[in-house]
């Protein structure tokens, strides 16, 4: 019995494994799941938490230096409202911009000739 569940796995493995390289070939994206996108939302309080020393819910621009060179490096673009501080509302309005500039991106290499697409 072993044997048959040992091959019903191994092509259940290999039909995922397959379906996931066709994917990246082909340039598709799936949506991550619930599960995913609370992991990750999880992961970016984790890391905003790190990164917030001070405890005020705020990143200073010390703060980023210290701990975030890169968005120290953005910080401006980031800081919305000049203040000084990015808090979570700009972090996620920021990276909402770089995703829509990202899909924008695709969205133009699809419409190019010889694209394939």
């Amino acid at each position: 019995m072993r044997g048959i569940w040992g091959s019903v796995l191994a092509v259940v493995l290999s039909v995922n494994v397959f379906n996931v390289s066709a994917a990246e070939e082909s340039g598709a994206r799936q949506r991550p799941s619930a599960e995913q996108r609370a992991q990750r939302q999880e992961q970016a309080k984790e890391r905003m938490r790190k990164l917030d020393t001070n405890h005020d819910q705020q990143i200073s621009r010390e703060e980023a230096q210290q701990g975030a060179p890169k968005l120290a490096e953005h910080f401006d673009k980031i800081d919305k409202n000049g203040d000084g501080q990015i808090t979570r509302e700009e972090m996620r309005e920021a990276r909402r911009a770089r995703q829509a500039q990202q899909a924008a991106r695709r969205e133009q290499r699809k419409a190019e000739p010889g694209s394939g697409s």
